[in-house]
């Protein structure tokens, strides 16, 4: 991890299967909302804002599911595209161990200010 860039994995257990016995959704897309979050973390806007009490939201994820996981280790990696003051883009790449991509997503999240 580090300022605008963040990769997280994933060991896949049966309790994340969906019905059909493949990842669920909801999993991946957490992953990679997860994961976009953190690639903000440490960026001077972030830090700024947190010192002043503000927060971090999500207001927009999108995810484009590329294909079914059943087993293994899941990697995501994120990159933040736009850093602005209060209105931040990244995307995010979900991989499994042989390369191949899961699933896609970008994300619009805001830096809500605090009080302080």
């Amino acid at each position: 991890m580090r300022p605008r860039w963040a990769k997280t994995q994933l060991v896949i257990r049966p309790e994340l299967h969906n019905p059909s016995g493949v990842i669920h959704g909801g999993v991946t897309a957490t992953l990679i909302d997860t994961t976009i979050a953190q690639s903000i973390l440490m960026t001077d806007e972030y830090q700024a804002a947190r010192d002043a009490q503000g927060t971090l939201s999500t207001i927009d994820l999108h995810v484009k599911y590329l294909r079914a996981a059943r087993a293994g280790t899941l990697q995501c990696e994120a990159e933040v595209i736009h850093l602005g003051k209060r209105v931040i883009h990244a995307r995010a790449v979900l991989r499994d161990e042989q390369g191949k991509d899961i699933a896609m997503g970008d994300a619009t999240l805001m830096i809500v200010l605090g009080r302080g």
